[in-house]
């Protein structure tokens, strides 16, 4: 019905976790403050779900660690829909709807617009001087994005299969079960937290 599609009602129809439930997802592998996880996550906002596959902003932080986390947390989704706001203003197939497109020419759209949009950058960057090239040679390293590598689904025998027997079932709602995992998600967030704290610190000192 008109208007009954919010964030909620759309993630829990939504098959974003599907592959990852189903056991064909890439393998991740993170440590955060001393703690191993082995799940991506999204950054999100407070009306999502308490899934460790979200990390959301804390809405009235009182100590000073959850403020600078929430303010980190807040700066680096924002920076995630500029990116794509850019897209959308520069080509215009990116504004348009994607449900009428299939899942694999969407893909192909994406990673076309933004190779696109590098290139256009990298021509319009103003030369080096060769006096600024040896100088700020290693800052422009730095500076550098490193590149990405573009996942081409499961190859091999790296994902069980999932199948009827219980064997295979009880894998399926055990990822089921980690993702939609309340604990989980409140220990991640913490140990973020925490560990962009200690960060910070070691900044500031």
């Amino acid at each position: 019905m008109s208007g009954s599609c919010n964030n909620l009602n759309v993630i829990t129809k939504s098959p974003l976790f599907d592959e990852l439930t189903a056991g064909r997802a890439p393998q991740i592998q993170f440590q955060v403050n001393n703690r191993i996880c082995n799940l991506g996550y999204y950054l999100a906002d407070g009306i999502y779900h308490r899934w460790v596959t979200f990390v959301k902003s804390i809405p009235r932080p009182t100590r000073p660690k959850d403020l600078k986390f929430s303010q980190a947390q807040e700066g680096c989704r924002k920076d995630v829909e500029r990116c794509f706001s850019i897209l959308q203003s520069r080509f215009s197939i990116v504004r348009g709807a994607a449900r009428g497109w299939d899942r694999e020419d969407l893909r192909y759209i994406m990673l076309t617009c933004i190779i696109l949009h590098n290139m256009i950058i990298e021509d319009e960057r103003p030369d080096d001087n060769d006096e600024d090239l040896e100088s700020d040679e290693e800052e422009d390293n730095n500076m550098r994005p490193m590149l990405a590598t573009v996942w081409e689904g499961p190859t091999g025998d790296d994902f069980d299969p999932i199948g009827r027997d219980g064997y295979y079932f009880n894998g399926f709602m055990n990822r089921y079960d980690a993702i939609r995992c309340a604990n989980s998600h409140s220990n991640l967030q913490e140990d973020q937290i925490e560990h962009f704290w200690n960060i910070q610190g070691n900044m500031e000192i």
